[in-house]
């Protein structure tokens, strides 16, 4: 049973009308605009999302593997949580060699898209995981299939020094230069320090396996600190979900006006289109004016802010202000008279709910072989750029983008259709479309949608947005310190 509409004219003034003829223009138009941008973006194979594939790649790949530098003194609990965080760290291994692999192929498919400082550095590091993991043979063959270009013959001169057996006669120069050649990171350390224990340096061996060993340590810590830190909200969490009494009624404050009586379809609908339609464009003005990949603007990096402001003046004109309210009575956005323990009571239920459903999504898929391509969620601006680029960045993802996107989706996208549809139906449609704008992969499609559809449902019982713009920004803060703490 649908809920009853909004009368018209039940606040301040007349309602201004949405023409149905320019509603049908502006739908017409999205749907076009969408298309066009959509289409050519879904042809992209993954690593064309990457400005640089080849560095991201090379982050990625050195981080997974420095990860077990100085594994010998981790214990067995420990071990335990990284093999089920990441699986074996031969399956690490493995992975890093098919990344490597990937990217040449790619390079090879696409030599627009390739420099030979991007093909050598990979094919470098490629060699020196074969060399660290694979038997000498292995490695010998891939060597043998290195041109005789100088650069080329230094290399395979130092890997040939650092992993043959037996042991080459003596350290040449070439050694020295092929070495000297490996870009920084992971793979540099791994054959410096084997061809300095070779040749007997053991100064500089020792400080090479105490870079390695500290570089491990560190990765091993920050991966504790974040398990420790989530299962410590979701442990909360948990306890406010199942303990009676520990999440109270909804708060007086939090009112929600807009689910009580939601409005008519035809007027969410008409102002929907508008607020696409323009903050589409707006967004690709923004674009133009980004200048370089990695210090665009501010403009630019909070486009999705400077977006929202037509769908915010749509919503106020066409739906809150002609039935006497603003944006805090409709949705809830409001902490007066809402006590501060039951707010995080709350948020960390929907949290607990969130996370769970997430992190079973993606264990699920992972152990099905159906996990997301590495470079999913990968933005090499965030490896490589600015601070202050960073920054702008991190205030978009954490505090922009969630309120933005829970104003689109739940508070205009979900209340219209609940003056059709029950909860469930509703947020399950609200959900979809919420997961459509960010397709990535299956795994990720899902666990966007799990994500939507528990925002629409916590709105619905708390009838306030509030603690889903925290869970949601929690989330994206989540993913954004997994980038840096990682691979920055």
């Amino acid at each position: 049973m649908s809920l009853p509409p909004f009368r018209a004219g039940a606040g301040h003034g007349r309602e201004p009308r949405l023409r149905p003829r320019v509603t049908l223009a502006a739908a017409l138009m999205l749907a076009a605009l969408v298309a066009v941008m959509a289409i050519p973006q879904a042809r992209l194979e993954p690593l064309q999302t990457l400005r640089y594939p080849a560095e991201s790649a090379g982050r990625v790949s050195d981080r997974h593997l420095a990860f077990y530098e100085g594994y010998a003194s981790v214990p067995d609990w420990e071990r335990f949580l990284h093999g089920l965080l990441f699986g074996s760290r031969t399956e690490v291994e493995n992975k890093a060699i098919e990344v490597y692999q990937e990217i040449l192929a790619h390079f090879e498919a696409h030599p627009a898209d390739s420099t030979p400082w991007a093909v050598q550095n990979t094919r470098s590091r490629l060699l020196v995981t074969l060399g660290e993991t694979r038997p000498w043979p292995q490695l010998d063959k891939a060597l043998s299939r290195l041109g005789d270009h100088p650069e080329q013959a230094a290399l395979a001169a130092a890997l040939r020094y650092a992993y043959a057996e037996p042991l080459p006669p003596a350290m040449t120069p070439e050694v020295v230069i092929g070495a000297s050649l490996l870009p920084r990171g992971w793979a540099a350390d791994r054959v410096r320090l084997r061809v300095a224990a070779r040749s007997g340096n053991t100064a500089e061996a020792g400080y090479r396996a105490a870079r390695l060993s500290t570089e491990g340590e560190q990765l091993r810590r920050r991966t504790l600190m974040l398990t420790v830190t989530v299962a410590i909200l979701m442990l909360t969490g948990l306890g406010a979900l199942i303990l009676p009494g520990q999440l109270s009624p909804q708060p007086a404050a939090w009112r929600g006006g807009a689910l009580d009586q939601p409005w008519p379809w035809s007027q969410g609908f008409g102002v929907a289109a508008r607020a696409g339609l323009l903050g589409i464009a707006i967004v690709i003005g923004l674009q133009f004016m980004a200048g370089s990949y990695f210090r665009p603007g501010v403009l630019a990096l909070w486009s999705s802010l400077f977006a929202a402001l037509p769908m915010l003046w749509l919503m106020h004109r066409h739906l809150l202000r002609p039935r006497g309210l603003h944006f805090a009575q409709a949705f809830g956005l409001t902490l007066s008279g809402v006590r501060a323990a039951s707010f995080a009571r709350i948020v960390l239920a929907i949290l607990t709910l969130e996370w769970a459903g997430s992190l079973l999504i993606a264990w699920l898929s992972w152990k099905l072989n159906l996990e997301s391509h590495w470079s999913q969620g990968l933005h090499d601006r965030l490896l490589f750029g600015p601070w202050e680029t960073t920054f702008f960045s991190a205030v978009d993802m954490v505090a922009w983008g969630p309120m933005v996107e829970e104003i689109a989706f739940r508070g205009l996208l979900y209340v219209t259709l609940r003056s059709r549809f029950k909860p469930l139906p509703a947020a399950a449609i609200s959900a979809g479309a919420f997961s459509a704008l960010h397709f990535y992969s299956l795994p990720g499609f899902l666990a966007v949608f799990w994500s939507g559809l528990v925002f629409a449902l916590a709105f619905e019982r708390f009838r306030s947005l509030l603690p889903v713009m925290a869970v949601h920004a929690a989330s994206n803060a989540l993913a954004l310190s997994t980038v840096l703490l990682f691979y920055r």
